[in-house]
Formats: structure tokens, C-alpha cells, sequence
């Protein structure tokens, strides 16, 4: 049940993840708002951490099944 829950946690920050990405990414004209920029190359990062994350725990929870 553990890795249901996990499983369950990580798809929902994934989609949160992508969803702020995909908020900051339609903001018309960032060359005005360069907060904006770095906030896009922050969330990017945070996908990338998400991403090693996720295969590690994957790997950490799929044999306790």
C-alpha cells in the first residue's frame, strides 16, 4: 500500500510541477519580466530533482511490494 501512496504523491507533484511550468511559459513577452525567466529556469530545475527522485524511489519502493 506504501508504494501506492508514493506513486500516488509523486504523479501529483509532477503534474503540479508541469502545471506552474506551463503557467509561467504563457506569460507574453518575458524579455519585460525577467523574474519570469528565472522562475522557469527554477521550476525546469526542480523537474530535473523530481526526476532523479522519482526513479530512485521507484527503485527504493518496487521491491518492498
Amino acid at each position: 500500500m506504501s508504494s501506492e501512496l508514493i506513486r500516488k504523491a509523486l504523479n501529483n507533484r509532477h503534474s503540479q510541477l508541469i502545471t506552474q511550468y506551463a503557467e509561467l511559459n504563457n506569460v507574453l513577452d518575458l524579455r519585460l519580466k525577467p523574474d519570469v525567466q528565472e522562475a522557469m529556469k527554477n521550476v525546469e530545475k526542480q523537474l530535473k530533482d523530481f526526476e532523479k527522485d522519482r526513479e530512485r524511489l521507484y527503485v527504493e519502493y518496487s521491491h518492498k511490494i
